[in-house]
């Protein structure tokens, strides 16, 4: 019996060399995606409410916007159109390029008691 527990326990242990091998490797070429980085001009949308507020950027910068709350928000210039984003839901981001320099406040169309919130662009 001790000859047929070393014999299975060598097959599982090879067995297992092999699975390690195989799955490891002959997929050279596969391209992995690093986790993006966090954006440098983020501002989240938790707990009804922009943060953070002012933001100040320069001209020509990216500011993202990320909802991690749980129901649905928008990012609504208060006047003009600057700033026009669809529905954001829980996880999507919305960004945008100031080209201009200015004050640009902003709210949520879907939660008009959600305090408006302010971009600072130099």
């Amino acid at each position: 019996m001790r000859g047929k527990f070393f014999t299975i326990a060598g097959f599982l242990f090879l067995l297992m060399g092999i699975l390690m091998t195989v799955g490891c490797g002959g997929d050279d070429n596969k391209v992995t995606n690093p986790p993006s980085p966090q954006p440098t001009n983020l501002i989240r949308i938790t707990g009804f409410a922009y943060s953070p507020t002012p933001l100040s950027v320069g001209v020509g910068d990216t500011v993202t916007w990320r909802n991690d709350d749980s129901v649905p928000h928008t990012v609504t210039s208060d006047s003009g159109t600057e700033l026009q984003s669809p529905i954001l839901n829980s996880g999507n981001t919305y960004q945008h390029i100031f080209t201009v320099a200015g004050s640009f406040s902003y709210h949520c169309t879907v939660h008009s008691t959600m305090p408006h919130a302010t971009v600072n662009v130099q």
